[in-house]
């Protein structure tokens, strides 16, 4: 399956946040600009911030305590280890459109 223009630029915008080391900063805003209202106080906004940020911390600091050996290939068990990553923020994004009708 080939990627959309939509698809190539998200991909295209990723690798130039993580080369400016403002990958979660992106997320963020992309984030914020989609999901949180402009009527959101100020205060209400950083907290969320805090959040956003706390979790990809956490996963983050998961994916790289959980790999097998830094300095070598990831192995059968580190990719099943991210499969299943995978498999739950989609199951968390599933149930979001199912209870919700978007994520």
């Amino acid at each position: 399956m080939s990627k959309s223009h939509i698809e190539k630029l998200a991909e295209q915008i990723a690798r130039d946040w993580v080369d400016k080391g403002k990958l979660i900063e992106g997320g963020w805003v992309g984030f914020k600009n989609a999901a949180i209202p402009s009527t959101t106080p100020p205060e209400r906004i950083e907290q969320m911030r805090n959040v956003f940020f706390a979790g990809a911390r956490h996963l983050f600091f998961s994916i790289v305590m959980l790999c097998d050996d830094a300095d070598a290939d990831a192995t059968d068990q580190d990719i099943d280890r991210m499969m299943l990553i995978d498999e739950e923020l989609r199951a968390f994004q599933a149930s979001k459109m199912q209870t919700e009708g978007n994520a």
